[in-house]
């Protein structure tokens, strides 16, 4: 079953061919099973890891992405720890000259952070927008007149009519 197009090659992906390489299996399988903010956040980081002249090992993602996986239960501040620090390595990137990371200190660091300071995810993206960084907020918001406020907040900001 043809899946998509490779972006870089252009090359046909087949879903078929994928669920039969076993560590590519595990890897969707670990994946597919993550809410989508989370996913996508938790694939960006791995994506950190990424050598520079080939290409990341399925097995090892899978093995990276349960890795962080097990570092909280609470999926929002995890989320939340993952766009931090993909913001911050991919800043620091542009300046330098890429270097694969080697571990998950930094990550553990920012996730401390945020545990330790019981931050809700708009607060740290509104510290974000204000120096420069374009993220989305992610998560839910303890009450709906927050969130009312907060998307207020933010279409005054971006000048659009809440």
């Amino acid at each position: 079953m043809k899946l998509t197009r490779c972006p870089s090659c252009h090359g046909h992906i087949h879903l078929d061919n994928l669920v039969q390489d076993a560590s590519a299996k595990s890897l969707l399988a670990v994946v597919a099973k993550l809410p989508s903010n989370l996913a996508a956040n938790v694939i960006a980081y791995v994506a950190l890891f990424r050598p520079e002249r080939s290409d990341l090992n399925n097995e090892r993602a899978a093995r990276m992405i349960n890795e962080v996986l097990a570092l909280t239960s609470n999926q929002n501040a995890l989320a939340n720890a993952l766009e931090q620090t993909t913001l911050a390595i991919q800043a620091k990137r542009q300046n330098n000259v890429a270097q694969p990371m080697k571990n998950h200190s930094y990550l553990s660091k920012v996730l401390k952070t945020i545990l330790d300071n019981h931050q809700s995810p708009a607060s740290v993206s509104n510290r974000q927008v204000k120096s420069g960084a374009v993220v989305k907020p992610q998560g839910n918001f303890e009450t709906p007149e927050q969130n009312q406020q907060l998307f207020e907040e933010q279409m005054a900001r971006l000048g659009g009519k809440a």
